[in-house]
């Protein structure tokens, strides 16, 4: 069994992580994964355009990678967490080099849909809603 540790990253500090927890866990459970209680990794508050491997949690999970044995990271959604093509590379390769398997939970879900369906709509419509909400905290955080 493929020992595995999660990331979760909100935007905005507090957001509940409630829903990324469960859909993480059970991809863990459909997919065989050991999912290590010690192993939960969130970065709350950071946003997605923040280099990943700059950010606590990225640090954290270089940190515990070379400290223990993990075989996998799962995300709840790779593309939630990690924006910017040129960092997702980075990042990937970086962690994929450390002997790390990269799965994105939300993404394998994902895959089962047909380009045309209703789900992709929805989620067409939350990425740009996440995305609005974090560029409306940066202006007042910036006071713009």
């Amino acid at each position: 069994m493929l020992i595995a540790a999660s990331y979760i990253r909100t935007g905005i500090p507090g957001e509940p992580v409630d829903i990324q927890k469960i859909l993480i866990k059970m991809f863990a459970k459909a997919n065989g994964l050991l999912l290590r209680d010690n192993l939960w990794f969130i970065d709350d508050g950071v946003s997605g355009f923040t280099p990943f491997l700059s950010r606590p949690g990225g640090r954290q999970i270089v940190e515990a990678t070379e400290a223990t044995h993990i075989d996998a990271l799962i995300f709840a959604d790779i593309g939630h967490a990690i924006r910017g093509s040129s960092d997702a590379v980075i990042a990937a390769d970086y962690l994929q080099s450390l002997g790390l398997i990269l799965l994105s939970a939300y993404e394998k879900t994902k895959a089962s849909c047909r380009g045309d369906c209703l789900q992709d709509s929805i989620d067409r419509c939350f990425d740009d809603f996440y995305y609005e909400r974090e560029e409306r905290a940066r202006r007042m955080i910036d006071g713009d």
